[in-house]
């Protein structure tokens, strides 16, 4: 199999895992992961995790550890955002590789979700975006107070949105009040 054709198989199959809630995987109906997708440390599951083979590797493992960190953010809590997230990640690999057109990504994202039936017009719909984050106190996502001492700038974008982080959190501008 060309490099390429399994990058891009490994890609697919990575949003694919990341989008899929935890409840629904072969691990957890196999006893291995609980709700939350942590790992069960019982001899029964330890037993289930050896014979899993293809049911449970260390992609699974990777990706639900990547999951339960999104979860802890506040753009890491849909579905959609589970997908905005890994999407993040491959537009970071293609430019890492090369690739020029920053749409492209997220080009191929919709191609996928509109071919599996998932109907979203995120490109469509406004948002109060600005370019930057101004000094002063923030509530996050109505739970966590944050402190911006100078003025931040987005470290990417997706669908056109921009994202800020600030010490260990990631966000965008809607997130804060």
């Amino acid at each position: 199999m060309p490099a390429g054709l399994a990058d891009t198989y490994i890609a697919y199959k990575f949003i694919k895992m990341l989008a899929l809630p935890f409840k629904k995987t072969d691990a957890y109906k196999l006893g291995i992961i609980d709700d939350d997708g942590k790992r069960i440390k019982t001899k029964e599951a330890d037993d289930a995790a050896r014979n899993a083979g293809l049911k449970y590797t260390n992609l699974h493992r990777i990706v639900f550890n990547m999951k339960r960190l999104l979860a802890k953010i506040p753009l890491g809590r849909t579905k959609i955002a589970g997908f905005a997230a890994a999407l993040w990640f491959l537009k970071e690999e293609a430019r890492r590789l090369g690739v020029k057109d920053d749409t492209l990504v997220e080009r191929a994202f919709l191609d996928y979700t509109e071919s599996k039936g998932i109907a979203f017009d995120i490109l469509n719909e406004s948002f109060r975006c600005g370019e930057t984050i101004e000094p002063g106190t923030y509530v996050l996502n109505n739970e966590k107070t944050i402190i911006v001492e100078e003025t931040l700038t987005p470290i990417g974008n997706i669908f056109g949105i921009p994202v800020f982080r600030q010490d260990d959190d990631v966000f965008a501008e809607e997130d804060i009040k």
